[in-house]
């Protein structure tokens, strides 16, 4: 078994030895088994939390490339809309004149 000291440096060490991504999943099981909480319930928030996470960021992502998507429509598609709309109303008018 550990000593009570060693228990309490083995999170800081944790946190200073791995990326922060693993750390806090590491820091919190520690904490569940020190507390006597079932590991299964924690593992599983964890796992819900980093779903959440991920989908967050693939949502923020495709906000940012939606607009990139929208300059081509905008500034190629569009105008040449408006013209394929303008130039036949123009040409019954000329002939009309």
């Amino acid at each position: 078994m550990c000593s009570p000291r060693c228990r309490r440096c083995a999170p800081s060490t944790v946190s200073r030895a791995l990326p922060p991504a693993l750390a806090v999943p590491c820091e919190q099981a520690t904490r569940s088994v020190e507390r006597g909480t079932p590991l299964a319930d924690v593992m599983r928030a964890q796992a819900q939390d980093a779903r959440d996470s991920s989908k967050q960021q693939l949502i923020e992502l495709g906000g940012r490339r939606e607009l990139m998507m929208m300059v081509p429509v905008v500034f190629l598609v569009l105008p040449v809309t408006v013209l394929f709309a303008i130039f036949p109303g123009l040409g019954v008018l000329n002939m009309s004149i």
